[in-house]
């Protein structure tokens, strides 16, 4: 399977609601399936990259955490600037990606979909075990929760 561009899903849904992604996350895989994927996510990363991914998620959920307005109305684009400017704020960037408008530029836009994917798989797997979580986001696992 061909791998998929930053630049082609922000084409496809760049403006749908980012909590419709994360819920389809938390619809399609189980918890433990969530957890393998986000550890897969993470070791795509360069490894002298690996050991600042804890705070970078731990920087994005506190973005997104006390404002449940971002989880009503952003979009995976919003979702990304966001997410992009909590990994600029937490991890080194290598030379090649002096600021957040160079992460989106094609050489790098796959590094920045990796850190999309983690920061999103975060998510789901947090809201996954969590009802509350998935209230205050607007998410519902299944049908009727």
């Amino acid at each position: 399977m061909a791998e998929l561009l930053l630049s082609e899903f922000l084409r496809d849904a760049g403006d749908r609601l980012y909590r419709k992604l994360v819920q389809h996350q938390i619809r399609q895989r189980s918890e433990r399936q969530l957890r393998d994927a986000l550890e897969e996510a993470v070791r795509t990363l360069p490894t002298d990259l690996q050991p600042y991914v804890a705070a970078f998620v731990h920087d994005v959920h506190l973005m997104f955490d006390d404002h449940q307005h971002y989880w009503r109305t952003a979009t995976c684009r919003i979702a990304l600037d966001l997410i992009l400017k909590g990994a600029i704020g937490t991890i080194p960037m290598p030379n090649s990606i002096p600021s957040k408008a160079a992460m989106l530029e094609p050489k790098n836009e796959r590094f920045a979909f990796q850190l999309f994917q983690i920061a999103t798989l975060s998510f789901a797997c947090s809201a996954a075990s969590q009802r509350e979580q998935r209230r205050f986001m607007g998410i519902r696992k299944g049908l009727f929760r």
